[in-house]
């Protein structure tokens, strides 16, 4: 098979990163022997920085190619420049298909693909192919956030516009697969009766053995020493306003005005960085510690050298199992968690971590204290963290998406 994955976002292989859900979709696809091209935007998200000045393709390795797809910048995350992005994308993408006149027997798409689902479906359509919707993540629910208090409960209607045209998207789709338990059922919802599973992001774990090492490529890294009966936590991923980054800090004031043996370290960027090194600054904090990005080694190691790790976003998120959560498990971390959802469930279930109220700095605290008072405890959730892990093993994950791929392609 000759597979397709349409997706603007994501970290490709040669950039630092843990390999992204593309990338693990397409090394599911060239293990059984078939052919995988990723269509991906030349302007990166995290960094707002151009991977090229226009069209540009390379071999990761035999079977994967990658096609990067000229675009337009962006530097706000909700913003017309965004869509506008998005749209181009896709309309380059269009013109460049039908120049080559190639075709796949399959077609993966990213959703969320609010502002350019029409024009890749119009792709597929002519192309005459299936294709599978990989939803992974929930807009237009996110923008709620955005919303003040008073106008929250209006947002299914402010934003109906934007569920409408989700839902048309989602009914054409051949095949469904959902980064969590609750994205699918969304999507489940909206195309009864076509293939659907849940297909958890994961991580690859022997790829995972292979970094557990305790030497750091970042030599500053080597300084942090701990002291005996002092508890390290953990926070690695983006700096943005989704996540409970304010109340991190708050925790850690806490932590400082109460003498305890307790410390935060931050790995990661984001708009929300100067926020964290102004009050560490400000305040003289020595219980926070901002380390910047971190390469996916040397965050494996300091993973290493923690007790547990942090899960932390706003009330009302609509994150349900997010990438960072695979590797604390993998890494044995039990987790201080503020989501529901599926994390929650799992936290529950599976006793690897303790939830606390999201945007709640005594609580968060509270649950810190409770892990690092109960040495037993927190053993046993290592423990438990990494049974959980091998049930989110990319091998595993990924080859349900090649058997519905092969089931959709024989049903056709």
């Amino acid at each position: 098979m000759k597979i397709w994955i349409v997706n603007p976002y994501g970290n490709l292989p040669n950039e630092g990163w843990r390999e992204y859900r593309s990338t693990l979709i397409a090394n599911a696809f060239i293990k059984q022997g078939h052919e995988v091209a990723w269509w991906v935007s030349n302007f990166e998200h995290r960094s707002k920085k151009f991977r090229s000045e226009g069209w540009k393709e390379f071999l990761v390795k035999d079977g994967f190619l990658i096609k990067m797809v000229p675009t337009t910048p962006y530097t706000d995350h909700i913003s017309l420049a965004r869509i506008k992005s998005e749209r181009n994308f896709a309309i380059n993408f269009r013109k460049k298909v039908f120049e080559t006149n190639d075709r796949p027997d399959l077609v993966i798409v990213g959703e969320p693909a609010l502002w350019h689902s029409d024009i890749i479906l119009d792709v597929i359509k002519k192309l005459k192919v299936p294709f599978i919707a990989d939803i992974l993540d929930l807009w237009p629910e996110l923008f709620n956030i955005l919303l003040p208090n008073n106008l929250a409960p209006l947002g299914k209607f402010l934003f109906a516009p934007l569920y409408w045209r989700r839902s048309w998207f989602l009914r054409k789709a051949d095949g469904i697969i959902g980064a969590t338990k609750d994205y699918l059922k969304i999507g489940v919802a909206k195309n009864l009766g076509k293939f659907n599973d849940v297909v958890y992001l994961g991580i690859d774990l022997k790829d995972l053995s292979k970094e557990r090492i305790n030497s750091f490529e970042n030599k500053n890294l080597e300084n942090f020493k701990k002291i005996p009966d002092e508890t390290w936590v953990v926070y690695a991923g983006t700096l943005g306003d989704n996540y409970d980054i304010s109340t991190i800090i708050e925790c850690a004031q806490k932590i400082e005005n109460d003498g305890l043996p307790i410390k935060i370290f931050l790995a990661g960027e984001g708009s929300l960085r100067p926020l964290i090194e102004d009050a560490i600054k400000n305040e003289k904090l020595q219980s926070l510690i901002y380390l910047g990005r971190l390469n996916a080694n040397d965050l494996t190691s300091f993973y290493n050298k923690c007790d547990m790790a942090l899960s932390s976003y706003v009330e009302n998120s609509s994150v349900s199992m997010p990438v960072k959560a695979f590797d604390y498990l993998a890494a044995g971390l039990p987790l201080i968690n503020s989501l529901g959802r599926d994390l929650g469930g799992f936290i529950k279930d599976s006793q690897v971590g303790i939830q606390y109220n999201a945007e709640d700095a005594e609580d968060m605290l509270r649950a810190m204290k409770f892990l690092s008072d109960n040495k037993v405890v927190c053993n046993q959730m290592k423990i438990n963290a990494l049974d959980l892990a091998k049930e989110f093993d990319c091998e595993q994950q990924y080859a349900k998406v090649v058997r519905m791929a092969e089931n959709i392609i024989d049903k056709k």
